[in-house]
């Protein structure tokens, strides 16, 4: 074994699930895009004086981006459900209250780099997220990749903040060979395999068993992009003949347990080797019951630490407790039945996926070319507790730029904001919107401002 070398900047990637494609999920933000190709006059309703339609067509254009959705609301429930995801999110919170020791509220927007004894903490969280999450679809290029050659082990020690420790953990190296479009030829590439391939690979087969449901023509094998397909690879590598529901539940429960891609990666080993595979596959089910019960009065403690995190600030108090709820109530739903989506959705009754996880808020983006409130903001929850996770998608992703020093990106409300300075400064939203702090005496507070704002522990009026 040798030691993992990470790639730099990760947190440029964060937010980069299925970003190519007709739908994106932002990761540890807890929204949705839903990519339509409606135009405004394409729906019948469309009120232009306050920029909303009805309930009736907002089902018409979830109906016709049923699969869409319900791919990206997988990786939303396996973020709010799993070890995988909830560690992370409190990995990240960890990180961002780091993160807020160096931000210079009031004088300016722009933090300083994080450093000293804070760096060296921060930097062990960050290479730990990094190792978690593996590679992206960036890594792949886009590659027609057509086996698994082998797979390696690397030794890395895994930093526990609570515990101000290091927890050793294996992280797997897939090496493949793929088509080089350069030379005609099959070449050979690696990359590290983690929680995205495994969140990439479940949604892409349970969005398919969604499309046969719906008697909708399902993607061609050949037009399968390979951050989808590495997932089943990697089982058929070790495993050939294992049928699709059997792998996926594995996924499903190897993203029960931090070190997740070790985890599936063991699972699959094991399971190739038993003469009964339903009854390993069970075997694993109780497993995750006892790892989950195990562990919940620490899931518990630390959801309740988070909510403590944001005690002062009563817009992010009531967005991180709301997904503190979610979390909880998914991870007892869970523990109860380990995969309970892989089961709902192969029964049919999708309905009743909301029973177990509520849906995240959402925006649909339409096709006009003007941008200003283009697009159309879609929530289940009440008016103020929506409002409040914009704040914090905001608030998140002012952190991520800052660390990834992005000197230009766009707002991530700008196509669906009324703000003034949306209006009036619409550049500057879409370059520089961390300048909407300086901006709030003269403006009043936009969300991406107070989203800033909050960075300093304090309430904003």
């Amino acid at each position: 074994m040798s030691d993992y070398n990470l790639p730099n900047n990760f947190y440029a990637d964060l937010q980069k699930l299925s970003v190519r494609y007709a739908g994106v999920y932002l990761i540890n933000k807890f929204f949705i895009r839903i990519v339509t190709d409606k135009r405004k006059a394409d729906i019948p309703s469309y009120n232009y004086n306050d920029n909303s339609f009805s309930d009736d067509d907002q089902m018409m254009l979830q109906r016709e981006n049923y699969p869409t959705l319900f791919h990206e609301y997988i990786h939303y429930i396996h973020e709010v459900s799993t070890m995988a995801g909830i560690t992370q999110f409190y990995l990240n919170i960890v990180n961002r209250s780091i993160f807020s020791e160096f931000v210079r509220l009031p004088d300016t927007s722009i933090p300083l780099p994080v450093s000293g004894e804070k760096k060296l903490m921060f930097d062990k969280i960050n290479r730990t997220l990094e190792a978690a999450t593996g590679g992206s679809l960036h890594d792949l290029d886009d590659r027609l990749v057509f086996r698994i050659d082998h797979i390696d082990l690397f030794d890395f020690p895994a930093y526990e903040p609570s515990r101000d420790l290091d927890a050793p953990i294996k992280v797997p190296m897939i090496t493949y060979s793929y088509l080089n479009e350069a030379t005609g030829k099959e070449a050979q590439d690696s990359v590290y395999f983690g929680k995205y391939f495994i969140y990439e690979g479940l949604a892409h087969h349970l969005d398919q068993v969604v499309t046969a449901q719906l008697n909708r023509p399902l993607t061609p094998k050949r037009l399968v992009k390979p951050e989808y397909k590495l997932l089943e690879l990697i089982a058929r590598y070790y495993f050939p003949g294992i049928d699709e529901r059997s792998m996926l539940e594995l996924a499903s429960m190897s993203l029960c347990y931090f070190n997740c891609g070790q985890r599936f990666i063991r699972m699959i080993e094991e399971a190739a080797d038993v003469p009964y595979l339903s009854g390993f596959v069970m075997g694993i089910h109780n497993e995750v019951y006892d790892h989950f019960k195990e562990h919940e009065e620490e899931i518990k403690f630390t959801l309740e630490e988070i909510k403590e995190i944001f005690a002062k600030r009563a817009g992010m108090h009531a967005a991180a407790s709301h997904l503190c709820d979610v979390m909880l109530n998914a991870y007892e739903q869970r523990m109860k039945r380990p995969t309970f989506e892989i089961d709902i959705i192969y029964s049919g009754h999708l309905k009743e996926m909301r029973s177990f996880v509520d849906l995240c808020d959402m925006v649909y983006e339409l096709a006009d070319e003007d941008k200003y409130m283009r697009d159309y903001a879609g929530t289940y929850l009440p008016n103020q507790l929506a409002s409040d996770l914009q704040i914090f998608l905001c608030h998140v992703d002012y952190f991520q730029t800052s660390v990834a020093e992005v000197e230009e990106h766009c707002c991530p409300l700008y196509t669906f904001c009324p703000h003034r300075i949306r209006q009036e400064k619409p550049e500057q939203c879409a370059k520089t919107p961390r300048l909407a702090y300086e901006d709030h005496v003269e403006y009043g507070w936009c969300h991406y401002g107070r989203g800033i704002a909050y960075m300093t522990g304090q309430d904003v009026a």
